[in-house]
């Protein structure tokens, strides 16, 4: 492989490729890419493809999923301006049972039809 002019940062030096290097060894430019996550394929010194590995597209796709969900968006940009906090998940539960607690507590302090007219 040759040295790299790949702007992206998620690039190692070592991460371009030439037309014809790609062409005489397809399979290990595909190992290289699925260890790197992506390798950049030059032409007369210029990067003109990427080949991906499917773990990396996966990311960006759902990336993508994300930064199209305008809820998410709102929740992300919250979060960022610190507005939003996050608990652990071993709370969850805990949450559940207090409110649980609470319903409780009020269902059995209403009057209800069973309970009679006193």
């Amino acid at each position: 492989m040759t040295a790299g002019r790949a702007r992206n940062t998620w690039f190692s030096k070592n991460s371009t490729a030439t037309i014809s290097e790609l062409q005489a060894k397809v399979p290990h430019f595909v190992r290289e890419a699925e260890k790197q996550g992506a390798l950049s394929i030059a032409r007369h010194g210029h990067t003109v493809a990427f080949l991906v590995s499917r773990e990396r597209m996966e990311a960006i796709i759902e990336t993508l999923e994300i930064m199209g969900n305008p809820n998410a968006m709102k929740t992300i940009r919250a979060y960022e301006a610190g507005k939003v906090k996050f608990k652990d998940a071993s709370c969850l539960g805990e949450d559940e049972k207090s409110a649980s607690r609470s319903r409780s507590r009020r269902s059995s302090n209403r009057w209800h039809p069973s309970h009679g007219s006193d």
